[in-house]
């Protein structure tokens, strides 16, 4: 591991690590953290509670998919290091072009129909609350839209002034509290519904960059 965060250090680039299992890419994530001073490296984990058990969807995994699939798609980062391991790899993902025509990303700044939104939000499965609290809700209190896409670990609100998207804030569910602003969102939907489920793809062969460094590093 230390050879390995050396070479990321003076080379950077796109590194998928895969770990045996799912309890040795968590000892992985803490090694990397300890080592290169960084927060949390992201893990793409398998959607199941358990391995190979379909029946039984484990939704903060999901969320985590989701949310990798995006960042990777977007190429938010130029230097990344993705962990994983076997289960994860062989679950089968939404494939590329699912995933952009089922994106709905918005601005500061831009002119957006409140009426509009709630029936994309619908048609993306998503329920109408009077609160957010988890993934695939949203709410709508006169200007202000409450959404949690399946694209970020925190929901969204934004403000409008007439049609106009005036800010928007991640916040949390519990407190209510803003985390931070934001200049733009990118909302999704479950990418377990039957409703992305017309195409599945390898992760490996359909995400990954032309130029991405495979490593399996055990401890």
């Amino acid at each position: 591991m230390v050879v390995f965060t050396t070479i990321f250090q003076r080379l950077g680039g796109f590194h998928l690590i895969i770990a045996q299992d799912k309890e040795e890419a968590a000892y992985l994530n803490t090694d990397l953290q300890n080592l290169l001073g960084k927060e949390d490296f992201p893990i793409f984990p398998s959607s199941f509670k358990k391995p190979y058990q379909y029946e039984e969807v484990d939704n903060a995994n999901v969320l985590l998919r989701s949310e990798i699939l995006s960042r990777v798609l977007e190429g938010q980062e130029k230097d990344e290091i993705i962990i994983t391991y076997p289960e994860a790899l062989y679950e089968k993902v939404i494939n590329k072009r699912s995933l952009k025509e089922n994106t709905f990303q918005a601005k500061v700044g831009e002119q957006v129909d409140m009426e509009f939104v709630a029936e994309l939000l619908h048609s993306y499965d998503f329920e109408r609350t009077d609160f957010v609290y988890e993934p695939g809700q949203f709410a709508i209190r006169g200007g202000i839209l409450d959404v949690f896409s399946f694209s970020n670990e925190h929901p969204y609100r934004l403000e409008l002034f007439g049609k106009e998207i005036e800010s928007i804030r991640t916040f949390d569910p519990e407190s209510q509290l803003s985390i931070a602003s934001v200049d733009q969102l990118s909302l999704i939907p479950n990418t377990q519904t039957k409703l992305l489920q017309e195409v599945r793809q390898s992760f490996l062969a359909s995400y990954l960059r032309r130029q991405t460094f495979g490593s399996k590093i055990t401890n």
